[in-house]
């Protein structure tokens, strides 16, 4: 009996004690174990994911307004179990409670030492470890300025010399080892896309670029004590482990990929990323026009369909659609909104204040809201300054989902 037909025989022995397979998902072997890969166009099963089926403790947070935390713009954000750190349009980094009171400002604007000029600057929380990695692109000497979250002392942390170009995105931080993934700007792939190195400076490997051609940037994510890698234009969602890359997840079409910028019309894009641990979070759109006659840095525009997105739970083998996103019912809405979902379980989506008293003043007035709805737009429209600081609207994954 051959190898491969002793891996497929214990893959088929554990489907049947899972269950049944749901379409789109085939098991696939690769490097002698058996993986899912996930067609997107044979799909077939479709929800609605209500943001109240899915999360509790549900609470829209108002991030204070003092002279040193006015907010023009949430860029991004991370929320913790103890606290919220927003990077800002203007205000740079700061942290505030749970419950959105201003604590401080952890990185400044400007180019002096312990601040931040890049506008695409991204977070890394360590919460074990208190800490904030805030990465600092090209502007400032591809460094990441590394933040004490309690005594918000700094310290310039700087890349490993690997050969590679530099890198802007925020690097994964594990019991002081740094994961670190490139991004260019040049379009050309580097030679070495992730390596692993220590706080201090000193490499401990890296791993050799063996992904699409056409895929200059690449990703890490950890899930719990996972750590996963995947090229921004590849197929394949790997596993880190030691320092190899393994193969964990394949997703596929029946159509032909877009290969930017030189796309055509009825190419697909897709992509899929974990979101906790068993469960992930996939996107396909189509590309229904390239005009090249407008084109702003070598890329056309182009106009897509609709994105629509979809929920993979592995140890079910379970996987279906959702539409554009999740919706907020939490708020009234039976349309879909912008959530962030991080790998902790805690969710968020962002509203400026003046546009959420605009929505909550309209859906008021629906004359199908339940009583607990209009309670919570009542309360918003009574409370809110439309002038004021953004709010969160967050909420953390139910157990068991």
């Amino acid at each position: 009996m051959t190898f491969r037909l002793i891996v497929l025989l214990m893959a088929l022995t554990l489907l049947s004690c899972q269950g049944p397979v749901d379409p789109g998902i085939e098991l696939v072997e690769a490097n002698g174990s058996m993986i899912p890969k996930i067609n997107v166009e044979q799909i077939e099963k479709e929800k609605i994911i209500l943001f109240t089926d899915w999360f509790e403790n549900i609470r829209l947070v108002e991030l204070e307004a003092s002279e040193n935390s006015l907010i023009e713009r949430v860029l991004n954000a991370y929320v913790g179990e103890e606290h919220i750190i927003v990077c800002t349009m203007r205000s740079g980094v700061l942290q505030f409670t749970i419950e959105g009171k201003f604590v401080k400002t952890l990185a400044k604007r400007g180019k002096g030492p312990g601040e931040i000029s890049d506008f695409n600057t991204r977070i890394f929380v360590d919460e074990p470890a208190n800490k904030v990695y805030i990465s600092l692109g090209y502007i400032q000497g591809e460094k990441v300025l590394c933040v004490d979250i309690s005594s918000g002392k700094h310290e310039y942390l700087n890349y490993a010399n690997t050969g590679s170009e530099p890198m802007r995105d925020c690097p994964v931080v594990k019991d002081n080892l740094m994961y670190c993934a490139n991004i260019t700007f040049t379009g050309q792939s580097s030679a070495h896309p992730v390596f692993c190195q220590t706080t201090s400076g000193e490499l401990i490997w890296e791993i050799e670029k063996n992904g699409p051609k056409n895929s200059p940037n690449a990703r890490t994510h950890l899930v719990d004590d996972q750590l996963f890698f995947q090229y921004t234009r590849g197929d394949t969602l790997f596993k880190i482990q030691d320092d190899k890359l393994l193969p964990h997840l394949i997703i596929s079409s029946t159509e032909t990929r877009a290969n930017f910028p030189k796309v055509h019309e009825n190419e697909v894009d897709y992509g899929i990323k974990p979101l906790i641990p068993n469960w992930y979070l996939g996107y396909f759109i189509y590309i229904n026009k390239v005009d090249w006659e407008q084109q702003r840095e070598g890329f056309p525009k182009i106009e897509y369909s609709k994105r629509t997105r979809f929920l993979y739970n592995q140890k079910k083998h379970e996987i279906f659609r959702i539409g554009e996103s999740i919706v907020n019912d939490y708020l009234g809405s039976t349309t879909q909104f912008d959530l962030s979902i991080q790998t902790n379980g805690i969710a968020f989506a962002r509203y400026q204040a003046l546009d959420l008293y605009e929505y909550a003043d309209s859906a008021k007035q629906s004359p199908d809201l339940d009583s607990k709805v209009k309670e919570v737009l009542y309360n918003i429209l009574n409370r809110i300054e439309v002038d004021g600081n953004p709010y969160l609207l967050i909420g953390t994954i139910k157990k068991g989902i």
